[in-house]
């Protein structure tokens, strides 16, 4: 209900709080074109602690429902004429959270202008509804 700053530990700790079937972060990049759909990098170690969960290694166990959801959006962006690519990284807080998890990044078509561009937004917001309405059945565990 407000326009507040929240660190990346505490969006999780909302997030998995709520229960949710999917996280998404949408951020907007001057540099590069085309949308970039980001899924998390986990640290190599990962120890099992039965019901306690290694906070940087939460989505772990999310991993393969978060990149259906990555791909599914990108198939999208994609099929909407725009670049689109999927990648992983240790993006905060998508480590930790507890559900399917992407980061969507979106970079100007072709000039800065188009971050600002309403039919630039809703092309992507449509891809992004569109593709995880494709990946819905995917998303969480049974």
């Amino acid at each position: 209900s407000s326009d507040i700053t929240l660190a990346a530990d505490q969006r999780a700790s909302a997030a998995n709080r709520s229960q949710a079937t999917v996280y998404i972060a949408v951020h907007a990049v001057s540099l590069g074109s085309g949308v970039r759909v980001y899924t998390s990098l986990l640290p190599a170690s990962g120890d099992s602690r039965g019901p306690f969960l290694d906070w940087q290694t939460a989505q772990s166990g999310y991993r393969t429902f978060s990149q259906a959801a990555a791909e599914s959006v990108a198939a999208e962006v994609s099929r909407r004429q725009m670049k689109s690519r999927t990648l992983v990284a240790p993006l905060q807080p998508l480590n930790n959270l507890e559900m399917a998890s992407v980061a969507v990044e979106l970079a100007p078509r072709s000039t800065i202008a188009d971050l600002n561009s309403p039919n630039y937004q809703q092309t992507v917001a449509e891809s992004v509804a569109a593709g995880l309405a494709a990946a819905h059945d995917r998303l969480r565990k049974p």
